[in-house]
């Protein structure tokens, strides 16, 4: 059975992924974040302790922009979960996300978010079958940024990534490891730019 897609657009720029935001490579399916001709993102999956998240509900609020409302665990464990994830997606000249991490409980919570991040660089022509590519991937935790880049001679694409939270940033990609107090929440931008030369 086919996963239900959500689409975001914004000018030569459009991103693809799966009900609760994720964008996992899908051999039968184009999924990721494109720009000009070029997928800039073909991973980009979001955990909470591990685990993976499921959608409770989403809010298209226009063509360049969604929220998804999410929770970790089954589905059994919507009604009694002491955290819940809303994940502020839109396009414009880049590829922003916004992760709101809510405490629903009287105790204060601590939690490791997880995004891992990936690109293949693939050519929209090619999604069906990507041809392998050497991507070298720099992490800077003290700038708060992770860079993807692809080169064959002057041809260059880069993948930028950063934060504005205090992050562990690794060559897959970024950890959180967060408080929130009793009520409370947590909230941090991400930004992803995409650089094009030759």
């Amino acid at each position: 059975m086919r996963q239900e897609r959500v689409y975001v657009t914004s000018g030569n720029a459009f991103a693809i992924c799966d009900a609760q935001g994720d964008i996992v490579v899908d051999p039968h399916d184009p999924i990721g974040y494109f720009s000009f001709d070029t997928r800039f993102l073909s991973h980009w999956v979001l955990k909470v302790d591990g685990e993976r998240l499921n959608s409770l509900s989403r809010d298209d609020m226009s063509y360049f922009e969604t929220r998804f409302f999410l929770v970790p665990g089954a589905a059994s464990h919507y009604v009694d979960a002491d955290v819940s994830l809303i994940r502020h997606r839109s396009l414009d000249e880049a590829f922003n996300e916004r992760l709101i991490v809510l405490n629903h409980s009287a105790q204060p919570a601590e939690f490791t978010i997880r995004v891992d991040v990936g690109s293949d660089f693939a050519d929209t022509a090619e999604i069906q079958q990507p041809r392998p590519r050497r991507v070298s991937v720099v992490a800077d935790s003290a700038r708060r940024q992770l860079r993807l880049r692809y080169a064959r001679e002057r041809f260059v694409r880069q993948t930028i990534v950063t934060s504005t939270a205090p992050v562990e940033v690794d060559e897959g990609g970024l950890t959180y490891r967060i408080r929130i107090e009793p009520e409370g929440e947590w909230v941090t931008d991400l930004h992803v730019a995409t650089l094009i030369e030759g």
